[in-house]
């Protein structure tokens, strides 16, 4: 493995760095923020989403490194029935681009989290789009299950609305806008998704260094792996095509762990829970089913819009190593689920 080192200009990342990231980059309105220690709550609209430092986790070679786990928490709803709860986030997953939607204890959140690390500031974009991302999903994903109450002729859904000190926000706030139509509200960036493919072999060099070698390095994905894991980025650069999240990058790791028959919501599920809960790991994606033959075996899928390392530059070797940071953040924590 490579050395943890730290070198001298990259000093500990603390909470109060990322706090200002994330006022900075979501121009977040003091009077719709609750804070307390080591977390903040965001009232973008109907439903806040929480940020906070979940843990702290030290490396364990000797380096003194430390990491902290930011998890990004929405809550969306109560639920009673389990399967009816896993088939619902099941369905909301296909369309979510960071974290997963999860049934746990009678209710669905959306969460996901970064473990995040001096080494890894180039991560910070991908955390507020996260931030933005999950929001604008948890909105989405509201009038359509309310409709389909309606239509059904259920009752009524018992959405988690509002926050006990800052109340409700009449008026979403505009960042929301950003993900919440059929196409990204922001400038495509043709030459840095060209920029991408060219760092590509780079990346492969790069990553060896952990364990992984490379299977596939073509113009249309990059493929690399390990006994337990094949992952997989597959860009996504074509204006006419861009949808939600604009631009960006298709990350799946695909688990060597076969299982028998059909998936059951409630498996799926349970993968995305323990995923999202556990204290020292990345959730950056949701777990789905690939067939494979007869049975299927978990997929861990993410998509990182283009926003999340735009910031890079034009230089390839930094292009690269965000690369390495993505795929390694994304996928290994998919290694727990074999």
């Amino acid at each position: 493995m490579p050395s943890t080192e730290v070198p001298d200009e990259f000093p500990a990342l603390e909470w109060a760095e990322i706090r200002a990231h994330l006022f900075e980059q979501l121009m977040l309105d003091e009077q719709w923020v609750d804070e307390g220690a080591e977390q903040l709550t965001w009232q973008s609209w109907a439903f806040p989403t929480t940020i906070a430092v979940s843990a702290r986790v030290g490396f364990e070679d000797g380096s003194g490194l430390e990491a902290l786990r930011v998890t990004i928490t929405t809550a969306l709803m109560t639920m009673r029935d389990e399967l009816d709860g896993a088939t619902l986030c099941q369905a909301l997953n296909e369309t979510t681009a960071f974290g997963s939607f999860v049934w746990a204890d009678g209710a669905i959140h959306a969460r996901a989290a970064f473990l995040l690390n001096p080494l890894s500031r180039s991560l910070l974009p991908a955390l507020h789009t996260a931030v933005l991302t999950q929001a604008t999903n948890v909105h989405q994903a509201a009038p359509a299950i309310a409709k389909f109450h309606s239509d059904e002729g259920l009752d009524e859904p018992r959405f988690l609305v509002g926050h006990p000190t800052l109340g409700m926000r009449e008026e979403p706030d505009e960042l929301l806008s950003i993900y919440a139509g059929p196409t990204c509200d922001l400038p495509l960036q043709v030459e840095m998704m060209q920029l991408w493919r060219q760092a590509a072999p780079l990346f492969v060099e790069k990553i060896a260094g952990f364990g992984f070698a490379a299977v596939a390095v073509e113009e249309t994905q990059c493929s690399v792996a390990t006994d337990s894991l094949l992952v997989t980025l597959t860009p996504l650069d074509d204006a006419e095509d861009s949808g939600q999240y604009g631009m960006g990058v298709h990350v799946s790791a695909t688990v060597n762990l076969t299982t028998q028959g059909e998936p059951d919501p409630s498996d799926l599920n349970a993968f995305n829970t323990q995923l999202a809960l556990q204290s020292q790991l990345d959730s950056l994606g949701h777990v789905a089913a690939l067939e494979v033959g007869e049975g299927w075996v978990p997929q861990l899928t993410t998509f990182v819009p283009i926003a999340c390392w735009a910031g890079s530059g034009s230089n390839i070797e930094s292009l690269a190593s965000v690369m390495v940071n993505l795929a390694l953040h994304a996928a290994l924590p998919a290694d727990q689920l074999a």
